[in-house]
């Protein structure tokens, strides 16, 4: 694991441009939490007292970081 970080950190580095492309496939199978589960949404509003959609925009996170990371 740590020489396949060391070759993607090599890449990076090298690299002019760099693109992320993910998903909800990608993000669920990272840990990060899946809002169009049951009940998850809901679980969002309750924890943090925004929907989804406010807590996962630019600006939320523009104006609340720390809330912002915590949720991942």
């Amino acid at each position: 694991m740590d020489e396949d970080i060391r070759i993607l950190q090599d890449m990076l580095q090298k690299s002019r441009v760099v693109a992320f492309l993910g998903g909800a496939g990608v993000s669920t199978e990272s840990g990060i939490p899946d809002f169009r589960s049951e009940n998850a949404a809901l679980e969002a509003k309750r924890r943090f007292g925004y929907p989804p959609e406010v807590l996962l925009s630019h600006d939320f996170f523009m104006a609340e970081t720390d809330v912002f990371y915590e949720l991942l």
